[in-house]
This record gives C-alpha cells, sequence and structure tokens, in this order.
C-alpha cells in the first residue's frame, strides 16, 4: 500500500512538472524596441587629423514628430555624441540642434526601414540603413556616415564635424 501511494505521489509531481513546464511560452521579446542613431562630433585640426570633440557649451537637440518639435536632449554640456531615436513611419528624420542657445542647425537625416519580424508573440522591430544625411553650416562643417545600419548595438552612425 505504501508504495502505491508512493507511485501515485511521484505521478503527480511528475505530470505539476510537466503542466507548468508547459505554461511558459520560451518567448524573450526585446524590452528596447526602437533602433537609436549614434551621432558623433569631431573637428579635423589644420593638419587634417580627426579628432574627438566635446561641445563646450549647451547643446539642445528637437526632433521633429508629425510637425512639431519635440526636444529629445536639453541643454548638455561637454557633449561628444547624442543617441536619437530613428523615426519608423517616415523614410526622413528631421533634427534640429540648438548650440549655445545662439546658433541652429538642423540635419534631414534619410533613411530607408527595414521592417525585422521577430515572432507571433514579439511581432515586428524596425532596423533603419541611411541613405544620407543633408545639413545647414552654422556650426556643423560637414557629415559623414561611417555605419549606415541602424539597429540596437548603438554603433557610430554619423560622423558630425565642427569648426572650432
Amino acid at each position: 500500500m505504501r508504495t502505491a501511494v508512493k507511485k501515485m505521489a511521484l505521478h503527480a509531481m511528475i505530470l505539476c512538472s510537466l503542466l507548468t513546464a508547459g505554461c511558459d511560452s520560451g518567448y524573450d521579446c526585446a524590452l528596447e524596441n526602437i533602433a537609436y542613431n549614434c551621432i558623433k562630433f569631431y573637428t579635423v585640426d589644420t593638419d587634417g587629423v580627426e579628432k574627438e570633440y566635446a561641445l563646450p557649451e549647451a547643446l539642445t537637440v528637437s526632433v521633429m514628430i508629425n510637425g512639431q518639435a519635440t526636444t529629445a536632449v536639453n541643454h548638455v554640456t561637454n557633449a561628444k555624441e547624442i543617441k536619437l531615436p530613428m523615426c519608423y513611419t517616415a523614410t526622413c528624420d528631421t533634427v534640429i540642434m540648438n548650440f549655445f542657445d545662439r546658433y541652429n542647425d538642423t540635419l534631414y537625416i534619410e533613411h530607408n526601414n527595414i521592417p525585422i519580424y521577430q515572432s507571433m508573440e514579439c511581432g515586428v522591430i524596425m532596423h533603419h540603413r541611411l541613405t544620407g544625411v543633408r545639413h545647414s553650416s552654422h556650426m556643423i562643417d560637414s557629415t559623414a556616415i561611417n555605419n549606415a545600419n541602424v539597429n540596437f548595438d548603438y554603433n557610430e552612425n554619423i560622423k558630425l564635424y565642427f569648426t572650432e
């Protein structure tokens, strides 16, 4: 009789463990689902050597969303880079950079949106491929695309060159 009770208890434990193991779907959806464009700042010295640059004064960055400017970075000092979210509904991001509360430059970052299907549970995430960068030239001298693929790895995508 004792062995029958032990067998039943063992079978009940196995059944419970199988049932609870089936409750986990096994999907681990990424919490981060917005790709950030990493823009680093540079200058070129008189010998033509590129060097990283930290803005000495305050920088405010706004991003245009549906015709409205939304502040993404507010009065940061000694900035060497900024990371901005990419728009997944448009193919050109408009970024307004205000330097020293006096000068404004605008970046027009053109890109293709690349939907990546993860799963039924997690849906679609968006990567981007940079196709071009245009800008005004109050403080910005030039730009270069360093890595055209914007995804979740936070690599440098755009080099922004300033005049000193």
